[in-house]
């Protein structure tokens, strides 16, 4: 298929969550209520809420959380620690269905420790496979393929043999190796068969018009699509009938049936939205998208496109990516943690016999071997203590690399998405316009529509550009030559370019900007285009709030205004630059200085310039930086750098 194979992701995903044979979606069971109504608070009412949990995952998953929180307290309460273990299982496969990923980890790993606490082999398997889901999901193959072995390893039942099989099939898909595919995922179909699972048989058949479609062999992909569909309206699996419908909307789309795209893309979004389930609403308008832009109607395909990247930020934004990394990589470190702790002890109880033995005489012979062989060990225990810490250390790094990893994949995805969208249209245009040469009018309209998408393509590159420039900067060395610098100086030299910029501002009245410098300023020992790029970034995030309020409230006597302060006090040169705009909220001022982190609407700003600004000041020249603000009020940011 054309675009993106993650399309055709959500209708796999439960196969890589089954622990148990084939259960009916539409409703919850006469048998589970009457089976909840009749438990006490108990482990059997805890059982009880934790089935019916998994029973409205695909249908209700909001309700189907609330029950499985039910679940959850109730078996803290009563110190039921496999129902807890289950109810966190069951939160972490609803929150993956709802598409948020770090919880979903979070609450997975937090079922692990507790399987793996109670030697739960079920339990555990469950956990690693839910784990290997999302790391899939995110394009992590290695790590998912790990899991996946894990999971079997822990318990090789014949629903987790099935189950196996068909996520090997998905790696395999992944990396290219169809025919490795297709043996997996049929055998998949054979088991789930054999077993009386139909859900498991429906996605089987759904992953191998998936495996079809990208050899592009159309015809066969959507009978395998049909009767997966056939089986999943039987079943009444909202989620799994959107998912099958995003599927069918793809083939109709590349075999240029649009209408028919429309129509399934149409039902899966509808599905989608009704259920909660972003991920696949996202794929949803972008098929829309892609269908609508075929047929050249290209104002809904930039709008569908606009929905489908908003969504998709809020599946994995940038917070959420580090959240992903931080979480595993503190189960991994607690791990770690508790082997440090246990060698310690080890090394005290050794201690401990050492001191004792040494108090009896007449175990002087037992004293010296025990001496000997322990003075041994001690050394092992230490080498190994060392080691374990060095781990920990780069386990740390690790999880900054990978909350940094993330959010540059995050960022940059967009533009590069709609410079290929729109280099693939320029295409097409160009060769329409060679066939309407002869036809003025017709190669006018074509020439327009080809202007409107190097346009967009030019826009986007410069995103691209930005995104690029700004983690250069951010990752570059501080190997510099410092110089004395007037900071003064630096300020006015910003200031006028600033004051260029705003000239392109959609507001009727341009900012004051207001100076106070100190005359008495004294030269500070620096890399003067470090200074200009933090004043740079400060200020043109204040002409952006100010901007934005402008545009907010035009009729309102809104007067823009910019005020720059220096001053020397306690041997430290202190730097003011306040504005009149928004203000920041409070639930974000902590957060602003973060990576990729940006209060802008998506395309504005790469989320770099106040992470730089911070690293420069306070990394770098070991001093302060400030923010203090009142929302519809101002924004002040205080730079305080040491003055030799």
């Amino acid at each position: 298929m054309t675009y993106s194979h993650n399309a055709t992701r959500p209708v796999l995903w439960a196969l890589l969550f089954l622990l148990f044979p084939f259960m009916a979606f539409s409703q919850v069971p006469d048998s589970l209520s009457r089976r909840l109504d009749a438990a006490r608070p108990s482990a059997a009412r805890v059982d009880a809420l934790n089935a019916i949990a998994w029973e409205l995952r695909h249908n209700e998953p909001e309700l189907a959380l609330d029950y499985a929180a039910q679940a959850q307290h109730l078996a803290d309460s009563l110190a039921y620690e496999e129902g807890q273990g289950w109810a966190y299982r069951n939160t972490g496969v609803i929150e993956y269905i709802l598409g948020n990923y770090a919880e979903a980890i979070t609450a997975n790993l937090n079922g692990l420790r507790i399987f793996e606490r109670l030697e739960n082999p079920e339990g555990i398997a469950s956990s690693y496979n839910n784990i290997g889901v999302v790391h899939w999901q995110l394009g992590n193959l290695d790590k998912a393929q790990q899991y996946f072995k894990d999971a079997l390893e822990a318990s090789a039942t014949p629903e987790r043999a099935a189950t196996t099989n068909a996520n090997l099939g998905l790696i395999c898909s992944e990396r290219g190796d169809y025919a490795g595919a297709l043996r997996y995922t049929r055998l998949a179909y054979e088991q789930y068969s054999g077993l009386g699972d139909l859900l498991g048989a429906s996605t089987s058949l759904n992953n191998i018009g998936w495996i079809y479609e990208l050899q592009k062999q159309y015809d066969n992909a959507l009978r395998e699509y049909r009767r997966s569909l056939e089986i999943r309206e039987k079943l009444g699996d909202k989620r799994r009938i959107a998912s099958v419908c995003l599927s069918i909307g793809s083939i109709m789309r590349q075999t240029r049936r649009f209408e028919e795209a429309l129509e399934s893309f149409s039902r899966a979004l509808s599905l989608s939205q009704g259920i909660g389930d972003r991920k696949q609403v996202e794929e949803a308008f972008e098929g829309l998208s892609r269908t609508y832009a075929d047929m050249r109607n290209f104002e809904q395909a930039y709008h569908h496109h606009l929905k489908s990247a908003e969504v998709k930020d809020s599946l994995l934004d940038e917070s959420k990516a580090r959240e992903l990394a931080k979480v595993e990589a503190s189960y991994k470190l607690e791990q770690a943690e508790r082997e440090v702790e246990l060698l310690k002890r080890t090394n005290e109880l050794q201690s401990t016999i050492a001191w004792a033995t040494a108090g009896v005489l007449l175990l002087v012979i037992v004293f010296s071997v025990i001496s000997f062989f322990g003075y041994r060990s001690k050394s092992r225990i230490a080498k190994k203590l060392q080691a374990t810490q060095k781990q920990l250390i780069v386990q740390g790094k690790l999880a900054s690399l990978g909350q940094l990893t993330a959010g540059i994949a995050h960022e940059i995805r967009n533009p590069l998405n709609f410079i290929k969208n729109f280099s693939e249209v320029s295409k097409e245009l160009l060769e329409e316009l060679e066939q309407e040469k002869d036809d003025p009018e017709k190669f006018h309209q074509v020439y327009k529509e080809l202007m409107q998408a190097v346009e967009k393509i030019h826009e986007h590159g410069n995103r691209a550009d930005a995104i690029v420039s700004g983690m250069m900067l951010h990752a570059r060395s501080s190997s510099e030559e410092r110089q004395s610098a007037d900071v003064n100086a630096l300020l006015g030299y910003v200031l006028e370019l600033a004051a260029h910029g705003t000239k392109a501002m959609h507001c009727s009245m341009k900012p004051e900007f207001a100076t106070e410098l100190d005359p008495a300023l004294p030269a500070i020992n620096v890399v003067p285009q470090d200074l200009s790029q933090v004043f740079l970034n400060i200020i043109n995030n204040a002409i952006d709030a100010v901007s934005e309020r402008c545009q907010k409230n035009p009729d309102d006597e809104f007067a823009p205004r910019i005020s720059v302060s220096t001053r020397l006090s306690n041997r430290s040169v202190t730097i003011r630059i306040r504005d009149n705009g928004g203000g920041i909220p409070e639930s974000v001022r902590t957060r602003i200085f973060e990576p990729f982190y940006t209060t802008k609407e998506t395309g504005k700003g790469t989320g770099l310039g106040l992470s730089i600004t911070y690293d420069i000041i306070v990394q770098k020249y070991e001093g302060s930086l400030d923010v203090l603000s009142e929302e519809n009020e101002y924004t002040e940011f205080v730079i305080t750098l040491p003055v030799g």
